[in-house]
């Protein structure tokens, strides 16, 4: 949204160095923003664009002056100002470019580099011509991301996507290094919130062709498609660990996806994708930090979305199979056990957002009663307890957690399920084959569990 910015009087500043920082800084900014913005037409600066020079403008004056602490609020105010009067007034004067460039920078804050060294869309082909090569040498270069950011929707990412598409049948990995980069560089501020969003579609659209495409894809393309997915992944995922635009539509999108890909066949086969998300994510933390952010409605919608809710079900069906064929001795088949906590991890991050009451029974399916099908789901949670190849405090108090919401869930449930529990910590004392700080661990999390349950009895 765009914010109306008020033309204010001059300012006296405190003291001579302030006000020449002031005045040098308020300068640089009125010329970022007569480049951004023409005074003359009646688009204005958002908020959001002048917040984030100005934060800049803080980090520079703060080197500036060898101090411990940055400018305060009251300075920052008259910097924003003054540099609104000048932009206004068309008082600052800018050298001509031999290319017109659109954007405006941090490189031209304090004067740190001439304009010459603004990189524009038409700057780009200008200096790039033909040589894609070259072109991408430029970019991995750039060192200042808002150069090119107007550009971005109508000519860098769809360069980038294309670009990203073509690098499927080759050897080079310059554009995948390039989102890579870029998304690094962009977690600096929100204002490259579409960039961001961009580059992780760019990944996803790309793999949601090949998947759409029906063709045998080579061990090469396969290898590719892991590490697109892996990096997806990693930016999905470091938004909804920083609670960043979890709400974004775009943003749901790609996780819908991610969650589409684990989809499987009539014969029970993944697709490369989906096996991608489980080898390098085998704990699903791009689902549970995401659904920590949803309500039940909204984690229930996503499960239950177009084959969604079959993805679940079979997934609980593979489960209680891979249970009950590994209930009377120690699985030693790594591969199917992080399959095994890959969806332990997910019923758990479901049930928690849902609760007992509101966790979709009905995708059971190899159960007939409610008593039945609570009772098949907490056996999971006390085989991924026993069964586990980890000995994390986390992973441990996580799957407690679930247990205790079961067990709370009815009270006509309670007293067989407490049992159970009873049941199964005495057989736990017994079993040779668990090692002693694993069994300290489930004799710890168990006896809460069931102390808990005699103080609210």
């Amino acid at each position: 949204m765009t914010t109306k910015l008020a033309e204010e009087k001059t300012y006296e500043w405190k003291d001579p160095v302030e006000g020449k920082l002031g005045h040098l800084a308020a300068t640089s900014l009125a010329e970022n923003l007569s480049i951004l913005y023409s005074s003359d037409e009646k688009r204005e600066p958002s908020q959001e664009t002048i917040d984030g020079y100005l934060q800049k403008i803080a980090e520079e004056c703060q080197e500036r002056r060898r101090c411990g602490d940055g400018p305060g609020e009251d300075f920052l105010t008259r910097v924003r100002e003054d540099a609104v009067r000048l932009w206004k007034g068309n008082s600052v004067q800018l050298p001509v470019l031999k290319t017109a460039a659109k954007s405006s920078q941090f490189s031209l804050l304090f004067g740190g580099t001439s304009l010459g060294s603004f990189m524009s869309w038409e700057r780009l082909v200008e200096e790039s011509g033909e040589s894609t090569e070259k072109r991408v040498q430029i970019l991995l270069n750039l060192e200042h991301l808002q150069d090119i950011l107007l550009d971005w929707d109508d000519h860098v990412a769809p360069f980038f996507l294309e670009s990203l598409r073509n690098e499927l049948s080759s050897s080079s990995r310059d554009f995948f290094e390039l989102h890579k980069r870029w998304f690094s560089k962009s977690r600096a501020s929100n204002e490259f919130r579409t960039m961001q969003i961009g580059l992780c579609q760019n990944l996803v659209t790309v793999i949601n062709e090949q998947l759409a495409s029906g063709k045998e894809l080579s061990t090469e393309t396969n290898n590719t498609i892991r590490d697109y997915v892996e990096l997806a992944l990693l930016m999905f995922e470091d938004w909804m660990l920083r609670g960043l635009y979890v709400h974004d539509k775009r943003v749901q999108s790609i996780g819908e996806c991610f969650w589409k890909w684990l989809q499987t066949d009539a014969e029970g086969r993944m697709s490369v994708a989906g096996q991608s998300v489980i080898e390098v994510d085998p704990a699903a933390t791009w689902f549970t930090s995401w659904n920590a952010h949803l309500s039940a409605d909204q984690c229930l919608a996503i499960v239950s979305s177009d084959g969604g809710a079959s993805i679940l079900s079979n997934a609980i069906r593979w489960c209680h199979d891979y249970a009950s064929k590994t209930e009377l001795a120690l699985s030693s088949d790594i591969a199917n056990y992080r399959l095994f906590f890959f969806w332990i991890s997910i019923v758990h991050s479901i049930l928690e957002t849902t609760r007992a009451f509101r966790f979709p029974w009905d995708l059971v399916i190899d159960a007939p009663s409610l008593g039945e099908k609570r009772a098949i789901i907490f056996n999971l949670f006390l085989h991924a307890m026993k069964h586990g190849h980890s000995d994390d405090r986390n992973v441990m108090a996580m799957i407690g957690d679930a247990i205790q919401t079961i067990l709370v869930a009815d009270k006509e449930l309670t007293g067989f399920l407490a049992e159970k529990v009873s049941f199964f910590l005495e057989n736990v004392k017994k079993d040779d084959m668990i090692n002693a700080d694993r069994k300290m661990l489930i004799q710890e999390v168990l006896q809460k569990i069931l102390q808990h349950r005699l103080e609210h009895a």
